[in-house]
């Protein structure tokens, strides 16, 4: 790819060429004068050795998404987090046919997020989920916040939107679409589009000027201009000499060269404007039949979302008791008040485009009709998942400052140590002094001005690892301060020292390990299997059935529990016509369970988890170790594994807690477990 516009370069046979960015080519050869390549659009052209060295020549393996824009692939590969937003990410994605995927590395991911990048990482930077750092990207808008738009009609919505009936407005909006998709003239929204284009390539256009089709990479030079039709008449030439000659209306044409303008014949002008006019004209004349004006569809549709949006807003200010029974109030954390004001705009927006009186409470009584009754089952169900999700989820919590222990202040002040002895030379002893606050702040400031005078390696060294100096004196500081013997590990109790070589030695033979968590089996399975995802979807009606509140909650529950249970019919039907012993055979993923199964006993036992270790001594200083068997531990201790592995948390209430083997939630495995 060229990555310069140039308009000194060569063809081959030794006329004069402009090369411009973006062009795409293919390299013939090399030789001392430069790079010979031809061009996608056939030119054999010679770039001397001054447009190559100076690094304007790049491999075109891949576009940018602005470049992007238009094309479509049957796949596509977006390469690295860097600069993506939600708009960049939705063109670059549909651009696919086929598939679509994000490839970043974690060290690409993890720089989305600002953060110090240089040498061994600050103790403030926690481990983050790339995952969930690309994410987060990817729904962070790029779009501009701060724009005032002056609409000409925004009275007249206001006026809408408070004076006529929510669903009038929308069955307006209706008919006025329908009438636009049923005249036979063009939209003039359609021409205005290519209105703009024609315009801004005709104020550049002249002859000579080169010029390229807006749809493909074919370069020409403009012939003749007929201001009249609209129209240029271009030339052509590929590699093999072939000479065509194409006319082409303004609106499909790319001035390159970022020529001066030109001034506007009055033929021109009148061409540029007659056009769309005319469109204009036509259409509104079309319209008047069906009594629409020209943008009623859109006027009455931005009056509905402002009704919608009052209403939802008016909602949120009063809170009805109905409201905060049934979802109770606003929570004070943004994650809560995000859902718990999308739920109270869904209310608004049913209870407005369905005129329910305010004595009537929530989204009325279950509809007559089988379209409005879908909607109000789909609707209630929804409700009743928010309802839930705002009354058991977990509210975020500010992490606390990590504590490090004595000995991990003594391992990371050695580590510091390593990287303080690469300093120059020149440099060491007065850092040596900064780490054991041996330098007074006149004399600190004099050095740093000294040394970021200095353009050499010694400045950038000190200022790339600034930050650890400093956290090596305040180490260094610290640990002074503790005990001389802090550093020294607790013992624990010889009876909890007992009792964890005890589960060490009962640990299971581990076969095959499996690494994938029983989470993600579970997710694999469903992905694979309809009827394991009709079975799950069942289990989760029926837990929101046990969850209902409202006699309206309970019905939309049951209807959609109806319908779940003849979907599992029809899918367990199926599954037996694709394969008649299907259901005799073992389902591969109980192998991959156990599997998991004995890796989760095998890890736990073998070497125990701080959790482990902690729930030991929790049972030693509350004088029940003494009394539990190693059996019952062993089994209490893997099934809370498995519970941590498929709910990534502990049983709840641990580890005061009590397991009972009918919660046993992993495939039996065999322990070696003492005979009593």
């Amino acid at each position: 790819m060229l990555c310069r516009n140039h308009p000194s370069q060569h063809l081959a046979a030794g006329d004069d060429f402009a090369v411009d960015n973006g062009m795409l080519a293919t390299i013939t050869g090399l030789d001392d004068t430069g790079l010979h390549i031809r061009l996608s659009t056939g030119e054999q052209v010679a770039l001397d050795r001054g447009y190559v060295e100076h690094g304007w020549v790049d491999y075109a393996y891949a576009l940018t998404i602005h470049k992007a824009q238009g094309v479509t692939c049957d796949h596509v590969l977006v390469v690295g987090p860097a600069g993506l937003y939600r708009e960049g990410i939705y063109v670059a994605m549909s651009r696919a046919r086929l598939s679509a995927w994000i490839y970043a590395t974690t060290a690409q991911a993890l720089e989305v997020d600002q953060r110090h990048d240089t040498g061994i990482p600050l103790p403030a930077e926690i481990e983050l989920d790339p995952q969930r750092t690309l994410l987060g990207r990817m729904n962070a808008s790029g779009a501009k916040t701060l724009v005032t738009v002056g609409d000409p009609d925004a009275a007249h919505i206001s006026e809408l939107a408070a004076t006529v009936p929510a669903a009038e407005l929308l069955q307006r909006a209706k008919d006025a679409r329908e009438a636009e998709q049923t005249v036979d003239v063009i939209n003039p929204g359609e021409l205005r589009v290519s209105y703009d284009r024609a315009v801004t390539a005709r104020t550049h256009l002249d002859e000579g000027r080169r010029v390229r089709a807006l749809d493909r990479d074919n370069v020409g030079h403009v012939v003749a201009i007929d201001d009249t039709a609209g129209t240029c008449l271009v030339h052509f030439q590929n590699d093999h000499g072939h000479n065509a000659d194409k006319t082409l209306p303004w609106h499909e044409l790319v001035v390159i060269d970022h020529p001066d303008t030109v001034t506007l014949t009055p033929a021109a002008t009148a061409t540029v404007t007659a056009t769309v006019a005319d469109a204009e004209d036509d259409w509104a004349i079309e319209l008047s039949a069906y009594g629409i004006e020209p943008g009623d569809a859109d006027i009455y549709r931005c009056a509905v979302r402002v009704a919608v949006d009052r209403a939802a807003h008016q909602l949120r200010a009063i809170q009805p008791d109905w409201l905060t029974t049934w979802i109770g109030h606003r929570p004070g954390d943004a994650p809560g008040a995000a859902v718990w004001d999308d739920t109270t705009t869904r209310i608004a927006h049913y209870r407005l485009l369905h005129d329910i009186p305010e004595t009537e409470p929530g989204i009325g009584p279950h509809p007559a009709n089988s379209d409005e009754a879908d909607r109000w089952q789909q609707l209630m169900l929804r409700i009743l998942e928010d309802r839930c999700w705002l009354t058991d989820r977990q509210h975020e919590t500010v992490e606390p400052v990590a504590v490090r222990s004595p000995i991990e202040l003594l391992d990371r002040r050695a580590e510091l140590e390593q990287l303080v002895a690469t300093a120059p030379a020149d440099q060491r002893e007065f850092i040596e002094r900064i780490t054991r606050a041996g330098v007074d702040p006149a004399e600190l400031q004099q050095r740093l001005i000294d040394a970021s005078r200095v353009q050499d390696a010694r400045r950038d060294w000190i200022i790339a690892n600034w930050p650890h100096v400093i956290e090596l004196e305040q180490i260094t500081r610290l640990i002074d301060s503790q005990p001389a013997l802090a550093h020294w590990p607790a013992v624990e109790p010889e009876r909890v020292r007992e009792m964890l070589d005890e589960l060490r030695l009962v640990a299971p033979t581990l076969g095959r390990r499996e690494e994938r968590s029983l989470a993600e089996i579970d997710d694999d399975a469903i992905a694979s299997d309809p009827v394991v995802r009709v079975e799950q979807q069942l289990r989760h009606l029926e837990v929101l059935a046990g969850r209902a509140a409202t006699e309206s909650e309970r019905e939309a529950v049951t209807n959609q529990i109806h319908a779940a249970r003849v979907a599992l019919r029809e899918a367990r039907t199926q599954r037996t016509i694709d394969g008649v012993y299907a259901r005799y055979m073992p389902d591969p993923t109980d192998d991959t369970r156990r599997d998991r199964a004995l890796t989760l006993a095998y890890d736990t036992l073998s070497d125990p988890p701080a959790w482990v270790v902690e729930h030991v001594r929790y049972l030693h200083d509350t004088g029940r170790l003494a009394t539990t068997r190693l059996g019952d531990l062993t089994i209490r201790v893997v099934i809370a594994a498995a519970h941590l592995d498929q709910h990534r948390q502990l049983p709840l209430g641990w580890p005061d807690i009590g397991l009972p083997l009918a919660e046993r939630v992993v495939p039996e495995i065999e322990l070696s477990l003492p005979s009593p």
